[in-house]
């Protein structure tokens, strides 16, 4: 069957049972994106705000996620810890590529750049702590056939694990 809007639908409204009601018109002189399954409206979002007897297509609703966003604003070169990570609802078009789904899964992470308070978390906004930080000491160890040479030495780069960086020994 087919679904109209039982009442008026505010904008960002989630779509509950008592929001829509079914409409027992044929299918065949509905539009193409009419929405047949009620599944696909409720916990939606109204993309826009829908006046009470509107026959409902997929144009009138989007989805949304929980993800990870930041509680405040966070300077760039930030180490995220738990405080700086709030979970919420967030429409699809307000994300420019997937978010995070688990905080713990960032914790550690380092900010690229400045962000807003109240901004969804990408992978494009943050990086992983380094492992070895320039200027710090390191363990330089040479293995050989039937030997091993270990060296402190100086980190000239930042670096993660498999990246190459120069050292001074």
């Amino acid at each position: 069957g087919l679904w109209r809007a039982a009442q008026d639908i505010s904008q960002g409204q989630v779509i509950a049972p008592h929001h829509i009601m079914a409409s027992n018109e044929s299918t065949r002189t509905a539009s193409p994106n009419v929405v047949t399954d009620e599944k696909q409206l409720l916990g939606q979002l109204a993309k826009r705000y829908i006046k009470a007897g509107k026959l409902l297509d997929k144009n009138d609703v989007e989805g949304q996620q929980h993800v990870v966003i930041s509680s405040q604003a966070l300077s760039m070169g930030r180490e995220l810890i738990a405080q700086d990570l709030i979970m919420a609802w967030v429409p699809d078009h307000k994300l420019r590529q997937a978010g995070f789904n688990q905080k713990d899964a960032i914790v550690g992470w380092v900010t690229k750049r400045h962000i807003a308070s109240g901004t969804p978390l990408t992978k494009d906004m943050l990086r992983q702590a380094y492992l070895v930080v320039k200027g710090s000491q390191v363990s330089l160890q040479i293995n050989l056939d039937n030997y091993q040479i270990t060296s402190q030495a100086k980190a000239l780069s930042n670096g993660n694990l498999g990246d190459k960086i120069d050292v001074k020994v």
